[in-house]
């Protein structure tokens, strides 16, 4: 049996996430949930939620019907203290539930499964020669994710659509990015669902790739 934690930058369990999870990972493959928000204090919840123009933003999920904006940065710094925990309980094995970016964090007797890390090399050499087209839970997180894969030599088309907002929001993003010549979408969050993505594959011609079922899928074949 391999043990697998599994880390939101929101509230655990994923309910969202928790599927695809269970549709592709082996049956001889143990899931934890853990969310940086489980066992925040109320003074703790608002300095994570707090963050000005130059702050990079990521979105998540508190529960079923609320979402939260976070400070990327005071994510980083708890989730290294929940992947020391981890490595100090004897996990050899951590899936980090975002595709956000986070370059300064350090292991010691642990695999870190980085979406960005793994997702990111994957897409930009299937786009090389393809326009893509990015779908993004906030809108300021254009700058970022331009950045981003900036460092891949791609110049996406952006639009912005929460997952724990309105289906049809993201709907209509998408249909926006397939109307300025996108050749291909990645929904670039981890929260996007297989749902929302045959909704939106059902309104474009174009190929959409979700990222919670790919990085699951490329994780599934080394565990």
């Amino acid at each position: 049996m391999t043990n697998l934690l599994a880390i939101t930058i929101g509230r655990s369990p994923r309910k969202d996430i928790s599927p695809v999870m269970e549709r592709y990972l082996s049956d001889d493959i143990a899931v934890e949930q853990v969310g940086v928000l489980d066992d925040l204090t109320d003074y703790e919840m608002s300095v994570i939620s707090s963050y000005s123009d130059q702050d990079e933003v990521l979105v998540s999920r508190v529960d079923d019907e609320h979402s939260i904006e976070l400070n990327a940065k005071i994510v980083e710094d708890h989730l290294q203290k929940i992947i020391q925990n981890a490595e100090n309980r004897g996990y050899k094995h951590i899936l980090l539930l975002c595709t956000g970016t986070f370059p300064d964090i350090v292991l010691k007797t642990s695999n870190l499964y980085l979406p960005d890390q793994i997702i990111s090399p994957v897409i930009s050499n299937i786009a090389k020669h393809r326009k893509m087209g990015l779908l993004i839970p906030h809108e300021n997180q254009k700058s970022m994710m331009e950045d981003k894969w900036g460092k891949y030599g791609l110049d996406p088309l952006i639009a912005s659509a929460s997952p724990y907002l309105d289906l049809d929001e993201i709907v209509v993003s998408a249909k926006s990015l397939e109307q300025s010549n996108a050749d291909f979408i990645l929904m670039d969050c981890m929260g996007y669902t297989e749902e929302m993505k045959e909704a939106v594959s059902a309104q474009v011609t174009i190929p959409v790739i979700l990222s919670n079922t790919l990085m699951v899928k490329i994780l599934s074949e080394f565990l």
